[in-house]
């Protein structure tokens, strides 16, 4: 994972924030027991963060589609400046011809050219607010396939709430502040004064404020993290010995996803690179319940002294069991938040490179979008992916010898070798290894061959495949 460059800070020392005296015990103490039960409310606990979790991805999403929708609906009358804008122009520019006037009268030449400077940098200014908030109102434009820029998943609820905020407020309203817009709106906190009145809050926020809250999908970088899996599996059917050792992978992947606080969160929260079973936050909340050494990834050194008092029965030190929830808890928000972008980083990229390398070589991936209990794949453990690679190679290599047996031959006459590899589930186009000449053919080639020397010779594909 990423090198610790958080762990001796005070962000991610939670025993020190926390300490013995402020824990709270009732969760300790549940979560700290021994054997089944612990594994039971653990993974109970788990499951019903991931749920929440899911719940308000799924709030955000909706909002964010009513958003898009209404700028679609919208798009013509809200890319313009308001009125308020064309005013302030007026005024500011009435100002500039009255001081005009006074240069002219005082024949100063100086003073006429800084003012037309200065009439310039109110129509850039004017002009730049024009082209923001058009370039505002088209990120949240759908695309001719109903494709939106804007990653609502990315985004947190305060920041698509202001969107709607936005859109939708009737107490918004333009305002100017040292020559600069700035947009205006009153919400409901909630409370009440003495008088029962609700009390309103202000918000106010620059076009720039509203742009800056807006994250774009991450599109061009989810591209390469798909093209990257299509090459290397490519490259291994092209030949066998190119399977990637994780040390590779992590650091192609590492490379294509983004050391960018706002770009990053896309892969945190969305789906650039089309894992469509992938849930960033249930992954790390399964590994957290399973796997000791997420710790040290995420800047944890559980033998420190500082974090003695998890260590309940006094033996062995600090284990998974008896770190409380809270605690566990607040490690992942630093990684979902990027409180360090580094440890963010780090922990993204294991987790991409560890289901690019399943997916390259065959291996199994956890499907978040199914609730099957059976699914209990954290991490990549001890998977190996020479060792899947080489039993993909197996399985095949069996269904090839398969074809020794004449009645099962019997049911691929008149078929095209490359017909007969795809019923017996083989890609055609797969490279194998020729033992008579050595070198590299498909296996569309390797079956007509096989067929061919058993028409001639009488030699079964089995003879042919151990020749």
């Amino acid at each position: 994972m990423a090198e610790n460059t958080a762990g001796s800070g005070n962000f991610y020392r939670m025993g020190q924030v926390m300490g013995p005296d402020k824990l709270d015990t009732g969760v300790a103490d549940m979560v700290s027991g021994i054997g089944k039960q612990v594994g039971t409310v653990g993974a109970a606990i788990a499951e019903e963060r991931k749920a929440e979790a899911k719940k308000l991805k799924e709030e955000r999403n909706a909002i964010g589609e009513k958003v898009s929708q209404e700028f679609t609906n919208l798009s013509e009358t809200i890319s313009q400046l308001p009125q308020e804008s064309f005013n302030q122009a007026q005024n500011e520019v009435e100002d500039l011809r009255y001081r005009m006037y006074e240069c002219i009268d005082a024949k100063d030449t100086k003073c006429q050219q800084d003012l037309m400077l200065e009439l310039n940098k109110i129509k850039d200014r004017h002009a730049g607010d024009a082209d923001n908030l058009k370039t505002f109102v088209d990120s949240w434009q759908k695309d001719e396939n109903g494709n939106m820029p804007v990653s609502t998943d990315a985004m947190n609820g305060d920041d698509v709430k202001m969107m709607e905020n936005f859109l939708a407020n009737d107490s918004k309203r333009t305002i100017y502040k040292d020559g600069q817009m700035f947009y205006e709106w009153d919400v409901d906190t909630g409370e009440v004064d003495e008088n029962g009145n609700p009390i309103m809050d202000t918000q106010t926020h620059s076009l720039q404020d509203l742009q800056d809250k807006v994250i774009l999908k991450e599109t061009v970088n989810g591209n390469k993290y798909i093209d990257l899996e299509t090459e290397m599996k490519q490259a291994i059917i092209d030949d066998p010995n190119k399977v990637p050792t994780h040390g590779e992978m992590k650091r192609k992947v590492g490379e294509i996803i983004p050391r960018d606080n706002k770009a990053i969160r896309d892969w945190l929260h969305g789906n650039p690179a089309e894992q469509h079973d992938l849930d960033v936050e249930g992954y790390l909340i399964d590994l957290m319940e399973s796997d000791f050494k997420t710790y040290d990834s995420l800047g944890i050194d559980l033998t420190k002294p500082e974090y003695a008092y998890l260590d309940k029965d006094g033996k062995n030190g600090v284990t998974a069991d008896e770190v409380p929830q809270e605690f566990k808890d607040e490690l992942i928000d630093n990684v979902m938040n990027v409180k360090d972008l580094e440890i963010t980083h780090g922990i993204l990229t294991d987790i991409y490179a560890a289901r690019g390398l399943k997916n390259i070589v065959g291996g199994e991936n956890k499907d978040y979008n199914k609730d099957k209990k059976e699914n209990n794949i954290l991490g990549m453990g001890d998977f190996n992916p020479n060792e899947q690679d080489a039993a993909n190679r197996s399985e095949t290599l069996q269904k090839l010898k398969a074809l020794d047996d004449p009645a099962n031959l019997k049911q691929y006459e008149g078929m095209t070798a490359e017909a007969i590899a795809n019923k017996i589930g083989i890609d055609p186009k797969a490279q194998i290894l020729d033992p008579v000449s050595g070198e590299r053919v498909s296996v569309a080639s390797y079956i007509a061959k096989a067929a061919d020397k058993k028409a001639k010779t009488g030699k079964s594909v089995d003879d042919y495949v151990n020749s």
